[in-house]
């Protein structure tokens, strides 16, 4: 036990990889990926995204659906609001 933790610190032997943990941390954060985009992007539906993602992402539609809305929705004004109002020409 001794020769094992003095070789680990002198650099001769490395600590054991444990690809299972970075495997699974990976599947879950692919997972929940229509969930992080919406929250990044300051989506109006992160909500339901987060609940289709949720309850639908196994069934490989539910989890192209979240990713669509989460892709094409709105983003929220910096004070809370919806989607800014869509520009309107002076008519002459």
């Amino acid at each position: 036990m001794v020769l094992a933790l003095d070789l680990l610190r002198a650099g001769v032997v490395h600590a054991p990889y444990r690809p299972g943990f970075v495997n699974v941390t990976g599947l879950i954060v692919l997972y929940f990926l229509p969930t992080i985009i919406a929250g990044l992007r300051r989506s109006t539906m992160t909500v339901w995204v987060a609940l289709i993602d949720l309850l639908a992402g196994w069934t490989v539609v539910g989890w192209i659906v979240a990713l669509v809305m989460a892709i094409a929705s709105a983003r929220q004004q910096p004070n809370g609001q919806g989607p800014p109002a869509s520009p309107t020409t002076p008519s002459h």
